[in-house]
C-alpha cells in the first residue's frame, strides 16, 4: 500500500538518527570519560565533553540533548495534528540549532553526536513541506 505521506519514511529515520545522536550527548554529559566522541582522536576540534560541559550547554537547567528530544517529539506531534503549528515549531527548531551552534563557536570546540542532532533537525524542517499529506483540491460543482 503507497503512503500518501511522501517521504515519511525517510522523516521517520532521521528521527530516529537524530534522538539517537541527542541521547548519545545526554550520556556525553553525564559520563565523559566513558562515552566516546567519533572523529576526537582524528582532529583536536571535535571534542564532546568540553561542548556538553560549556556554559551554553544547558538551557533553563536542562541540557540541550533533552531540548532536542523534547522538539523531536513536538515535531510529530505539531505533524499530526496542527500543521499550522508546524512553521512555528519548525521556527523554533531553527533557533535551537543556531544557539547550539553559536555555543559551539564559543567553546571553539565540535561535537559530533550534537552536529548529527542539529543536521537531522535541519533536514526535519526542509522536508516539513514534502512529509505532509498530499491535499487534491476539490473539483467545483457544475451546478447540474
Amino acid at each position: 500500500m503507497a503512503s500518501s505521506h511522501p517521504g515519511r519514511g525517510t522523516a521517520i529515520g532521521l528521527t530516529a538518527i537524530a534522538a539517537g545522536a541527542a541521547l548519545a550527548t545526554l550520556w556525553v554529559n553525564a559520563a565523559p570519560r566513558t562515552a566516546g566522541c567519533p572523529g576526537s582522536a582524528v582532529l583536536p576540534v571535535i571534542n564532546c565533553a568540553a561542548v556538553v560541559s560549556s556554559a551554553g550547554s544547558h538551557l533553563a537547567g536542562l541540557p540541550l540533548g533533552v531540548w532536542a528530544l523534547f522538539w523531536l517529539v513536538g515535531y510529530w506531534e505539531a505533524y499530526r495534528y496542527a500543521s499550522r503549528y508546524h512553521l512555528y515549531w519548525s521556527l523554533l527548531g531553527i533557533g535551537g540549532v543556531v544557539y547550539a551552534w553559536s555555543k559551539e563557536w564559543a567553546v571553539h570546540h565540535l561535537c559530533l553526536w550534537c552536529t548529527v542532532t542539529q543536521v537531522a533537525i535541519l533536514v526535519l524542517v526542509g522536508m516539513t513541506r514534502w512529509t505532509k499529506p498530499v491535499k487534491t483540491p476539490r473539483k467545483k460543482d457544475s451546478g447540474y
